[in-house]
């Protein structure tokens, strides 16, 4: 069942993939015929011409930036997903999403780590434990991930 799935997914992922690289093969036929008849759109640059804009910032047209006093806004996910990560690629994205929530007032947080190995889970499971700021944690219901989630929920 696991290996029809993981084809299944594949065949998905090809199929897209080669639909995506249609789209940007006739983007660049367009993009070529436009470039190789003399008629270049307004606003149109060689790749010399944006080098030398890229590396010449102009000083007025920079906005001009202002200091305030209001704390900046945090956008902060209600879910992460771990999957597919290594636990030293996962850890530090786990404890940024934690900052965020906490940052944000967020309530609560969902982390999908998945089934797998359990690696992630017991990494998830640690840094919760030692994290003051978490209330409790555990799974999820079974209709909403069981024990491929982790539900946290923060202090007031």
């Amino acid at each position: 069942m696991e290996e029809a799935l993981g084809r299944a997914r594949a065949a998905v992922d090809e199929a897209t993939a080669k639909e995506a690289r249609r789209l940007v093969e006739r983007a660049i036929e367009e993009t070529d015929q436009g470039a190789g008849s003399g008629e270049q759109g307004p606003g149109w640059m060689s790749l010399e011409e944006l080098k030398r804009a890229r590396h010449v910032p102009s000083r007025s047209n920079r906005p001009t930036v202002r200091q305030s006093a209001q704390a900046p806004s945090v956008n902060a996910a209600t879910e992460i997903s771990l999957i597919g990560l290594r636990v030293s690629e996962a850890e530090p994205l786990l404890v940024k999403a934690l900052d965020d929530a906490i940052l944000a007032d967020l309530p609560h947080l969902r982390v999908v780590h998945g089934k797998g190995t359990g690696a992630l889970r017991q990494l998830v499971h640690e840094v919760l434990s030692a994290d003051p700021r978490v209330k409790r944690f555990g799974f999820a219901p079974p209709n909403q991930g069981g024990h491929g989630v982790t539900l946290v929920e923060f202090r007031a």
